[in-house]
């Protein structure tokens, strides 16, 4: 990471009939003229004009009246910001100079190539873009390498064959709760989790950007395994209306100088379906949310903003009738699941040319409820007496401070972070409490020595009152350039991240320890003008593994590696006893493939990525052999190809995009469940045994279709899209779980085809 650099500026001033901004896109490190270099320009906080160089670089602005203008100018890993102050009756010569850039530097939008040696940056155009991403980042994240999902009616990340578990959420870099609606979908248990859900509370229109920064992270990054998924809001927000088959949304932006504000509400359709009493076999499945922004302090050096996102979402099922048989276990029960979620922040920046300092708080908490009954008639009928409440409800209180400069060729990060987690959880009248604070400070230096090597060393402290222990945790990366156009990163950190073993289960006393990981990551990547190929190989070697067993099934065993509940979706009660610690071992390699064809009005994109991997764990604590992880897939591969189309007439500007993607993995490893006469959980499974049963693998393709339009003189922009998941209606394996009605064990598929129409109208 480096600090962006004022680029040079050669500015001469003609006088004109009109105001104009005119000139040439060149990298500074070869003074090339750049082609399909993308222009974003501002005036008092909005964009108003959005263009490309030509086939020479150039590029030639049409101003409507004098007044000092924002230019952001990016291309590929390139960017530069400047401010031009534009007279009555001027034409301004700008030829701009574009430098590597990888972070915001508060005021300037962010900037990187998208997908960089493991980890990935996408920004809304990326989420207007991507196949089925309906407007949730964290489905987008499958299209890349090592990612997958657990089950496509959910958006939990799965990174290399780790628990979902592993992968935490941040919001402008402070820790969050699990930020998604209707968590409990795509699950066999129908319970909370506590990292995914059926689609994102901050939705695509609000954000900015959204970075998962992979392991092995950089010293700045604590609690982390998998990696971590960072949100950051829109500096502002162009007031629309998006109307779609998901939810129906609505945004008002507004701004007081440079100053921002804004507001974005969104309504399920299914939700309003509910309204007219429709429902979805006996369910009926909602969720809202509301989006703020304002800007309090906004100049040249100072910047204070406060935002919030609320939501709340449901899930209600209700049995069949009497005069109805059932044909499953579930039909004769009543279920009721709803979910309260709330995050508020703010953040303070100063920075002037070689300092940063910014200050982040954010309060989250969500409450998730789920009652369930068997229906009175069906309970004397069948004898089966199920009933289940489960109430569960996490806080986190976040604060981050972090400290930026540079001198010459050095930069130096510094920060602190500090958290207060409060959780607790009632099951069946049984409460349970995981609460806890946690410190983290952290230093980083960074050099470049030449243009062919470089280097970031760093270091944080991680002490937490759960497990009450104190690790050391350094991070060592080196960049070395053997020759041009060719890279090659070598990354080593030591984390750790709390153990997220569902203390529900639990039983007997339980001193937790926090998960170590040594990380090492070597990468290799080539770029020649729009042709990049990445190799990558990784190793993960995990210990402090919880483990877990119960006595009353003789060589029993349960391991965190496999999840929050162990990978036992169906227990209900508490039933593990401690069992020691053991070690996991994750390793594998990643083959990245992307080309880019551009021209004035065309461009064509294909990116082809494959990632090999294996993910095992031990049992015990004295246990040395091996076993396969739940998520041990083995493979992950992807295929995605999109094309643009501009069409720029005398009247109206038009943009047609097609894409369209395919996402293939092995199958999921689960327990074996034993059906006949099962009474109780430990009857369920077959504890004694690894995870033995291989699920078929996984494979979707998703499409996508756009149209966007804008009359010249019309501040309206209309934008028709069709999404398409799983286009080819392909039947994929979702879970196996114990029908207790039937007495026997049954497999859920996921999602069919599911299309998605919408139509956006932007105020431009």
């Amino acid at each position: 990471m480096c600090i962006i650099p004022f680029a040079f500026l050669l500015v001469f001033v003609e006088y004109g009939h009109s105001q104009s901004i005119k000139g040439y896109v060149y990298l500074t490190d070869n003074n090339n003229a750049l082609v399909n270099a993308e222009i974003n320009v501002i005036l008092n906080g909005r964009q108003i004009i959005n263009t490309i160089t030509d086939d020479k670089g150039f590029f030639e602005l049409i101003l409507n009246k004098p007044g000092i203008y924002t230019l952001s100018v990016f291309f590929e890993t390139y960017a530069n910001t400047v401010n031009l102050e534009v007279d009555e009756h001027t034409i301004l010569n700008a030829d701009i100079y574009l430098e590597p850039i990888h972070f915001e530097l508060a005021g300037v939008n962010i900037f990187e190539e998208m997908y960089q040696l493991g980890n990935l940056t996408m920004t809304q155009s990326q989420f207007r873009t991507m196949p089925a991403s309906f407007q949730d980042p964290s489905r987008i994240i499958i299209r890349y390498p090592g990612f997958s999902t657990a089950n496509d009616g959910a958006n939990s990340i799965v990174y290399r064959g780790l628990p979902p578990e592993s992968a935490r959420w941040q919001l402008y870099g402070a820790d969050i709760v699990n930020p998604n609606h209707l968590s409990n979908a795509g699950t066999s248990n129908d319970l909370a989790t506590i990292n995914s859900g059926g689609v994102n509370a901050i939705n695509g229109n609000v954000l900015d950007y959204y970075h998962f920064e992979a392991n092995p992270v950089e010293a700045s990054y604590n609690n982390v395994l998998s990696g971590v998924s960072n949100l950051k809001m829109a500096n502002a927000l162009k007031s629309y209306i998006d109307l779609n088959l998901i939810g129906l949304e609505a945004g008002v932006g507004s701004n007081v100088g440079n100053k921002n504000f804004y507001a974005s509400y969104r309504y399920s359709f299914t939700g309003l379906l509910n309204q007219f009493g429709v429902d979805f076999g006996n369910e009926k499945i909602g969720y809202q949310d509301i989006s703020l922004y304002s800007d309090l302090i906004k100049n040249e050096n100072n910047h204070l903003k406060i935002f919030a996102t609320l939501g709340k979402s449901h899930n209600r099922f209700t049995g069949i009738d009497t005069l109805h048989s059932p044909e499953r276990f579930k039909d004769i029960q009543h279920i009721d699941y709803s979910s309260r979620l709330n995050m508020i922040g703010t953040q303070y920046t100063y920075q002037n040319i070689h300092f940063y300092y910014q200050s982040t708080f954010v309060a989250s908490g969500r409450k998730d409820m789920r009652i369930e009954n068997t229906k009175p008639y069906f309970l004397q009928s069948t004898g089966i007496d199920h009933n289940d409440n489960q109430k569960v409800d996490n806080n986190i209180l976040s604060f981050h401070n972090q400290l930026i400069w540079k001198r010459n060729s050095l930069q130096y990060h510094a920060g602190f972070r500090s958290n207060a987690h409060i959780n607790h959880s009632i099951t069946n009248d049984l409460a349970a409490s995981k609460s806890y604070f946690s410190l983290y400070p952290y230093i980083q230096m960074s050099k470049k020595i030449s243009n062919s090597l470089g280097y970031t060393i760093g270091s944080g402290l991680m002490y937490d009152t759960y497990s009450n222990e104190l690790t050391f945790e350094p991070s060592v990366s080196i960049d070395i350039k053997p020759f041009n156009r060719f890279e090659i990163n070598a990354v080593f950190r030591r984390s750790s991240i709390q153990d997220f073993s569902d203390v529900r289960f639990i039983v007997g006393s339980y001193n937790p320890v926090r998960i170590k990981s040594g990380n090492y990551q070597l990468s290799g990547q080539y770029i020649f003008k729009n042709l990049k190929v990445a190799l990558t190989g990784f190793y993960h070697g995990l210990y402090d593994i919880a483990t877990f067993r119960n006595d009353s099934i003789p060589g029993s065993f349960g391991s965190t590696f496999n999840g929050g509940n162990l990978g036992f979706d169906q227990l209900l009660i508490p039933f593990w006893i401690p069992n020691g610690t053991n070690k996991a071992k994750v390793y594998g390699g990643d083959i990245y493939f992307q080309k880019r064809l551009l021209n004035h009005h065309n461009s064509w994109f294909f990116d082809f990525n494959v990632s090999i991997f294996s993910s095992k764990y031990r049992q015990g604590n004295l246990n040395e052999n091996y076993y396969h992880g739940r998520f041990d897939y083995g493979y992950v591969s992807n295929i995605s190809i999109s094309y643009e189309k501009k069409i720029v007439n005398t009247d109206k500007s038009s943009k047609w995009m097609a894409s369209i993607a395919l996402h293939n993995r092995g199958g999921q490893r689960d327990p074996e469940l034993q059906a006949g006469n099962v009474q109780s959980p430990l009857d369920l499974y077959k504890y004694n045994e690894a995870f033995t049963y291989q699920a078929p693998g996984f494979m979707r393709i998703d499409g996508r279709l756009v149209y966007s339009k804008k009359k010249i003189n019309s501040n309206l922009r209309h934008v028709l899209s069709v999404d398409l998941q799983n286009m080819l209606n392909m039947t994929n394996f979702g879970y196996r779980y114990y029908d207790f009605l039937l007495d026997k064990v049954m497999i859920q598929n996921q999602l069919g085809l599911v299309p998605v129409l919408s139509y956006r109208l932007v105020f431009e």
